[in-house]
């Protein structure tokens, strides 16, 4: 399988961008009322969500895709990775919560909650969109 590559003022231009974005998207945001929508949303609307679409469809879909003319399996995506990835992900933390949770119960560690919806967002944004990010930059990108 040969793999497509990109000219080299495509891969200096996704830098930028994206350091350009990781300085600029959360105060851009704030000040678009993303915090507002967070709070109508209980929370669950987290501003990770709302970065990670931006930085996605803004580096991903536009630079990457459109302007690189990349595909996904030149990104190392492939459908039959994505369940099982998925469900790793998903038993890791899974796993780590019940560790957190034993934790609690043992009394070496302050009072268990159950999450709020503001942690379920985070970790939606984080997981989903942030590590989706990264890794489709950083190692499927930029290192491949």
């Amino acid at each position: 399988m040969v793999l497509k590559q990109v000219d080299k003022g495509t891969l200096i231009l996704v830098v930028l961008v994206t350091l350009l974005l990781s300085v600029a998207t959360s105060p851009l945001l704030l000040w678009l009322g993303v915090d507002v929508s967070a709070q109508a949303s209980t929370g669950l609307l987290h501003p990770a969500i709302i970065v990670g679409l931006v930085d996605s469809l803004l580096v991903i879909a536009g630079l990457i895709v459109w302007h690189g003319g990349l595909r996904a399996k030149d990104l190392g995506l492939s459908p039959d990775r994505l369940i099982p990835g998925l469900v790793t992900v998903g038993l890791i933390w899974l796993i780590t919560q019940l560790f957190v949770f034993v934790d609690a119960q043992i009394g070496s560690s302050p009072e268990m909650s159950i999450p709020t919806s503001r942690q379920v967002g985070s970790f939606l944004g984080n997981l989903v969109l942030a590590g989706f990010f990264e890794e489709i930059v950083f190692r499927g990108f930029l290192l491949v």
